[in-house]
């Protein structure tokens, strides 16, 4: 999931909804999955990682907000947001994703039963218009697609439409953060080691790394208990951080300046977030049985 609703032509707006293959309004008519099958689709993860949440307090069930999160590695638990959501508050969340997911057979399908809508400016609009409570992880494919020294690492480049969109549409945001999950794994090699091989300087060479886009999408290898891919179960500590209110900055929707402002803020919400959601973990540690502790070191 990502941003893609930065200052888009509206004709490439309309020809990415006709790619969907499917009217674009229909995504407006969704109607949830049952408890059930999201508390069974979930389940594996929460008895895995028994992740905690914080800040569900500060979520206002009476009106819609903007969900701003920070890609955690391979984006792997940030659908726990949507689930614990919608199992504790009645929440569903309308994630926008990324276009590479609708083309995979049966997995963007799946997401589509999750309420994901493929990410542009149009439909976030239309969402908005809506009343939904929408989801959007601005780092998109380079944040979830981390290098060896990127843990914890916020990184959304110069990309600010999602404040353009909270402001046009008086959008609060809750800013989201999220930790552990990037400790029960290590990469072992990355989108900068393949690019530096001999294979990736000939596709930069031939220009054939603009559809990898230079390499932003390749996902890294990593491992996790020992060499094999079983992830270390790591506690997960999810905060919802406190809403950040866009009003003063009404009618400057395309003023850069402001767009900044509102995601200067944003950011740094999450990294505060982060640096608590740390500094609980220390002191939750102790009260962790001793076969988990055990696996956490690897």
């Amino acid at each position: 999931m990502e941003d893609s609703i930065e200052n888009t032509p509206e004709k490439k707006l309309t020809e990415t909804n006709d790619e969907q293959g499917s009217n674009k309004e229909d995504f407006l008519n969704f109607t949830p999955p049952s408890k059930e099958f999201v508390e069974n689709i979930s389940s594996p993860f929460y008895a895995y990682f028994t992740p905690k949440f914080l800040g569900l307090d500060n979520i206002d069930n009476s009106r819609p907000h903007f969900f701003v999160g920070y890609h955690t590695l391979l984006s792997i638990t940030d659908v726990l947001y949507i689930t614990e959501l919608f199992l504790r508050k009645d929440i569903m969340l309308r994630s926008l994703g990324d276009s590479f997911h609708f083309q995979v057979p049966g997995w963007g399908r799946f997401w589509e039963r999750m309420g994901v809508v493929k990410a542009s400016r149009e439909n976030c609009t239309k969402l908005m218009e809506a009343g939904e409570n929408v989801l959007v992880f601005p780092g998109g494919a380079r944040e979830a697609f981390k290098r060896k020294n990127e843990q914890y690492k916020v990184n959304w480049q110069n990309r600010s439409g999602f404040a353009r969109m909270a402001i046009e549409h008086n959008y609060p945001i809750i800013p989201l953060a999220s930790v552990g999950w990037e400790d029960a794994v290590d990469i072992v090699y990355d989108a900068e080691d393949f690019m530096n091989t001999w294979l990736g300087q000939l596709l930069k060479y031939t220009g054939l790394a603009k559809y990898i886009r230079d390499g932003e999408e390749l996902p890294p290898l990593v491992k996790g208990i020992g060499w094999t891919l079983l992830p270390r179960p790591e506690r997960l500590y999810m905060s919802f951080g406190e809403p950040i209110d866009v009003g003063e900055f009404a009618g400057r929707a395309e003023d850069k300046t402001a767009q900044m402002a509102v995601r200067e803020r944003v950011e740094r919400s999450i990294k505060k977030q982060m640096d608590e959601l740390l500094k609980f973990r220390t002191s939750d540690m102790e009260n962790m049985g001793w076969l988990r502790r055990w696996f956490m070191k690897g």
